[in-house]
């Protein structure tokens, strides 16, 4: 959950915001410019709402210089009754206090709560630098990238939704002789249509209503870097048009403007969806499929690469400790043992949750009964081979209620849960378990 950092005096303004977040959103009120800007210095904010009539030039002057020093990756939105330039920079917007304008601001804090400004990103030392996994398929992958880490060509990245596309387009960058630039990340499928062609090519002053100030877009954010484009498949058809102009001339147009601008960046693009078919359905333009396709690199399932989830999991781990600073928990081997039995529909995303989860209780020892239930519900090898060597139901219930009983850390209440039993069925079938024991 972000807070919304808002600087407002007026009660009756302050409300009216408030009911203009999203309910997964905070309200963060100032009522000076000394609290304003102390804020900022103190944490960071997805979205900034300012009433500029309550401040002075030169406190404005004050606040964009803090937002580009300590919160980079903010939207600064300027409450202004009247449609004047405050400032020549991008990542302002200005929104009148009216009906229309607070209509608008209701849609663009939404998006920008987020969706952070895709700004110039300084690679931080460890950030990307390795993309983990010691599978066949990650090597191969591995060993493709070292080919074309610098070639002057584009790269299609596939895969499910989670598998990890956004660290692997992050990871070729860092790769790649541009690593000195920056690489801005921009998912098509989360941003509206009518938002999207200035988001990506910016637009004049004067363009339309609400821009008072020239904006860079994505590709002159990007400098000499890298532009990656995920869920390109969502690009609605007369943009797919302006990408195209894009990869094959180097050159694009801001909204509003007639005057060409160039492209340097390294255009890197990624999809989950099958965009050969939207291609044979005319969804998706046969022309940039294939320029945008001139090397294919496709991320497996985590459930077809199995033998990355250990070194994945204790990562993540360390990575979340040493963020946190948390003592480092030891990790019990039977927990690698569930972790790889489970199928992971959300793929590497749902890993690192669940470790943010763990983590956060600063457990001494992760153990299989920190896992979700879910964990619980594919059968132990035992099992399958119990099935398959035709044993009586009773001693495959058995055999279950042992290996349930033995993830949970022996927690007879949590084991009774997941087999979705009482407590005294459950203890009935761990009686014969016990004996033999």
């Amino acid at each position: 959950m972000a807070d919304i950092l808002i600087y407002e005096k007026r009660t009756n303004r302050r409300s009216i915001l408030k009911n203009l977040l999203p309910a997964e959103h905070n309200a963060f009120f100032v009522s000076t410019p000394g609290q304003l800007l102390t804020s900022i210095e103190q944490k960071p904010f997805p979205v900034t709402i300012v009433d500029s009539s309550l401040l002075k030039k030169q406190d404005l002057t004050e606040l964009i210089a803090q937002l580009k020093f300590n919160n980079q990756n903010t939207v600064l939105i300027l409450l202004q009754e009247t449609q004047k330039e405050t400032a020549d920079e991008s990542h302002i917007l200005y929104v009148p206090f009216t009906t229309a304008g607070l209509q608008d601001l209701a849609v663009l804090i939404r998006y920008h709560a987020k969706h952070p400004m895709p700004v110039e990103q300084k690679n931080k030392t460890g950030d990307g630098t390795k993309f983990i996994g010691k599978s066949h398929a990650i090597r191969q992958i591995l060993e493709q990238i070292e080919l074309v880490k610098d070639a002057e060509i584009h790269l299609l990245i596939t895969g499910e939704t989670g598998s990890g596309k956004t660290e692997l387009a992050r990871y070729i960058h860092i790769r790649s002789h541009r690593n000195r630039e920056p690489f801005v990340h921009i998912n098509c499928a989360a941003i509206p249509e009518n938002l999207l062609e200035s988001e990506l090519f910016g637009y004049k002053k004067g363009a339309f209503t609400g821009a008072f100030t020239d904006k860079t877009g994505i590709f002159g954010s990007a400098r000499r870097g890298t532009v990656f484009l995920d869920e390109i498949g969502e690009i609605p058809s007369y943009l797919q048009a302006k990408l195209l102009k894009v990869v094959d001339e180097k050159d694009y147009y801001p909204v509003g403007s007639t005057i060409p601008k160039k492209v340097y960046a390294r255009i890197i693009t990624a999809t989950n969806k099958n965009l050969v078919e939207a291609v044979r359905e005319r969804r998706f333009r046969e022309d940039l499929y294939y320029r945008l396709n001139t090397i294919l690199i496709n991320i497996p399932p985590l459930r077809e690469r199995i033998e990355d989830i250990p070194e994945l999991f204790t990562y993540f781990v360390k990575k979340h400790v040493s963020e946190n600073n948390y003592a480092m928990p030891s990790i019990d081997p039977l927990v690698f043992e569930l972790l790889v039995q489970y199928n992971w529909p959300g793929n590497v995303r749902e890993l690192q949750n669940i470790v943010e989860r763990i983590v956060y209780r600063q457990p001494k020892q992760i153990t299989p009964a920190m896992l979700p239930d879910d964990f619980f519900t594919t059968p132990s090898a035992k099992i399958v081979q119990a099935a398959e060597n035709r044993w009586p139901l009773e001693r495959v219930k058995r055999e279950y209620a042992k290996y349930i009983f033995k993830m949970t850390d022996k927690n007879k209440s949590q084991a009774a849960r997941i087999l979705q039993i009482d407590i005294k069925t459950m203890r009935k079938l761990l009686r014969p378990v016990q004996k033999d024991n």
